[in-house]
């Protein structure tokens, strides 16, 4: 869910509220420059989290996770055989058994199979405009040919018309 931001004070400041002027999608916090510098770029462990500038994205931040109507939790998993996403809750109530993998692993799979069709569209894509070159170029040989033999035909048929004239006007 997309929010508009007008100003918001760091989640990480305890006494002194500072204006944020990041968000850490993965930690879902508003962070001031000291803050992120000095706290969230220094753990290793949330080093590798992106984090946005909120000035850079207009001030609008993707601000929070969806999660389970049911338990109010973050989704965790994807269940191959409901083909829906699932909280730790979910897991082991009306998903126990199933088949489930990481959100980011389906994503990750769906992603190299989205690149793979979007590869061969565009081949098939290159391979149309080819053949549609190839027809346009022949159809225009045809047309010219065709132009060039209809105009030889005036011309024969113009020539035995003057013909045809020329001995009229002589029997006259």
């Amino acid at each position: 869910m997309e929010a508009q931001v007008a100003s918001n004070d760091c989640d990480f400041c305890d006494i002194n509220k500072r204006k944020a002027s990041f968000y850490c999608d993965e930690c879902e916090k508003f962070l001031c420059v000291e803050c992120k510098r000095n706290i969230h770029d220094r753990v290793p462990i949330i080093q590798d989290h992106i984090v946005v500038d909120i000035k850079k994205t207009g001030g609008s931040v993707i601000k929070r996770k969806p999660v389970c109507l049911s338990h109010k939790q973050t989704f965790l998993y994807y269940c191959s055989k409901c083909e829906c996403l699932t909280c730790k809750e979910c897991m082991t109530s009306s998903h126990n058994g199933h088949t489930t993998e990481t959100i980011k692993k389906i994503v990750d799979v769906n992603r190299v199979s989205a690149n793979e069709t979007h590869e061969k569209l565009k081949a098939k894509v290159e391979i149309v405009q080819r053949t549609l070159e190839a027809i346009k170029t022949k159809q225009m040989h045809q047309i010219t040919s065709d132009v060039d033999s209809y105009v030889h035909k005036v011309e024969k048929t113009c020539r035995e018309m003057y013909g045809i004239v020329d001995k009229t006007k002589e029997y006259i």
